[in-house]
């Protein structure tokens, strides 16, 4: 009966503990090609060890996350990084959907370097 009991009460705590963990989930999309979705793209959360990619679908999720407030950056070769605001509850989901653009490079810079060269 004694360890029934134990058993009971440890489990209770365990149980208490992990609900205070919270979760990010959503889709990233490209907005090049009609809000399509980004496979692949690195999500992370700056200045901690919680990271993520999209998965062919766009979809991504970061689980046991502490409370508190985050940047999570967005991230994919050839477009512009994006940085992200967010509030996190204890025992909460939040959905972030966010579309990235490509980056873009001005012609009269290629054009000054190719002249440059020819000096």
């Amino acid at each position: 009966m004694k360890y029934l009991i134990f058993i009971f009460f440890v489990s209770f705590f365990l149980s208490l503990q992990a609900q205070d963990k919270s979760t990010i989930s959503g889709k990233i999309l490209d907005a090049e090609l009609y809000n399509e979705p980004l496979l692949m793209a690195s999500i992370a959360l700056n200045g901690t060890a919680w990271y993520t990619q999209t998965n062919f679908n766009g979809n991504f999720q970061i689980t046991d996350i502490d409370a508190g407030s985050y940047t999570m950056k967005i991230s994919f070769l050839g477009y512009e990084d994006v940085e992200v605001e967010l509030i996190i509850d204890k025992n909460s989901t939040l959905f972030v959907q966010h579309s990235l653009r490509a980056k873009t490079m001005i012609l009269k810079d290629v054009a000054d370097i190719s002249s440059a060269s020819r000096d």
